[in-house]
Parts: C-alpha cells; structure tokens; sequence
C-alpha cells in the first residue's frame, strides 16, 4: 500500500520492467496521461505511443542498453490521451539482486514540454539579440549580464568577454540612478522602466542612453532586458 501510494502519486510516469526490458507495470499517472489500457502496453506494447519520426531511435537505444545492463536513459515525445504530444526525458536503472544479476529495471518519464519551449523561446531571444544593432542586453534580476549584443559592444566599447557574467553597475557605472537593489525592485514591481541612464564607455567617456528596461521570465528565472 505504502509503495502504491508512493507510486501513484509521483510527479513522473514510471514503470518497471523484467530483465529482457519487458515492461509489466505502470503507475498510475502513465495510464492517466497515456489513457491507454495495460493490455494494450504491457511487453513492448509502449512502443504504439512513442512518434513515428522517433520510435526506432528510441528502441535501438533501449535495448541496446538493457544488453549491456547499463542505465538508459533518453528524450523523447509521447502520445498523450488526447492525441497530443508531450517531450519526457526518461531514464532507467537496473536493480540487481545479492549475485549482481539484474532482477528487474525501473523507468521513471518526466515531462520537459514547458522547459523545452522556453529554452527554445530564450534562444530565438538570444538570436534576436545578438543580430541587432541596437544595444541589447539581458542581465540577471540582481545579478550579472547573461547576454551582450554587437550593439552594446559598439556603443560602449566593451566586447563580450568583458561584459558577461559582469554587472552593469560595475562595468558601466551609471551615475544617475539608484543602487543596483534599490533600482531593480523598482522594475520588479512595475514590471519595467524607462528614463535616461548616464553610463561611462570603456574609455571613461559619458554615455549619454535612451534605456528601456524589462522584466522577463524565461522558465522559473526572472531576467531584464534593456535596449538603448
């Protein structure tokens, strides 16, 4: 009872499978998710649920790794009960018992659907970024520079070597608006700002910027990005 309460209520799919990689049991978030019948998926039945466009990759690699006893582990779309489509990074180890023989695997599917769609979303971001003239940057709520375009590079001077993993306050040095903490609580709580920023060049000049600043979230990270 403890182990299906355990089981069933788990944030992944998970199953377990024979020595030869015969599955014979599913938790019951895979049959909430699949909507498919144990009678249908038991053995290597899971196989109708996996995309056409990448079955036979995902099988080869599974049985290649039960041969040699080694963890499995992949990523991959699944068919959902609405006929939809969903990416799971899996992943399976084999137990053994007292005389190192493997007595049974157990695979646990967790859905990376959202975090694929927002690392995509943060490289077209970044591609954007770095095409453009216009200086762009995207720094960490608080913290340092995670993307500086050719724009920045030549308005301010600095190349990208020098700026990442850099803070603005300590690389730019704006003279006319608040502390770092003081200054991104206030974007935090408007969602944005805008205003002209005086920041110093690489070569001490004044830099004089029309500087729009915005929150973003890009999964659980929350970053700005300015444009001036």
């Amino acid at each position: 009872q403890q182990f299906q309460a355990l089981a069933n209520n788990m944030a992944q799919l998970a199953w377990m499978a024979d020595p030869d990689g015969q599955i014979f049991w599913y938790n019951k978030r895979w049959f909430d998710y699949t909507g498919a019948k144990m009678e249908t998926i038991a053995g290597d039945g899971w196989r109708s649920l996996h995309h056409p466009d990448h079955v036979t990759r995902v099988v080869d690699k599974y049985y290649r790794c039960i041969a040699a006893g080694s963890v499995w582990e992949d990523l991959f779309p699944l068919r959902g009960a609405d006929g939809g489509y969903h990416w799971f990074l899996s992943r399976a180890m084999p137990v053994r018992g007292l005389d190192g023989r493997i007595e049974f695997w157990c695979g646990t599917n967790t859905d990376v659907t959202e975090h694929r769609r927002q690392t995509q979303r943060l490289r077209k971001l970044a591609r954007i970024i770095e095409m453009s003239h216009e200086a762009m940057l995207v720094r960490e709520l608080g913290g340092s520079i995670v993307l500086w375009n050719r724009g920045c590079e030549e308005l301010y001077g600095f190349d990208k070597s020098e700026a990442l993993n850099t803070s603005i306050f300590d690389l730019l040095k704006p003279k006319n608006i608040p502390p770092c903490a003081e200054f991104d609580a206030q974007i935090l709580a408007k969602g944005a700002w805008s205003g002209e920023v005086l920041y110093t060049a690489s070569d001490g000049t004044d830099a004089w910027v029309d500087s729009r600043q915005e929150l973003i979230k890009v999964g659980d990270r929350r970053l700005i990005l300015e444009t001036s």
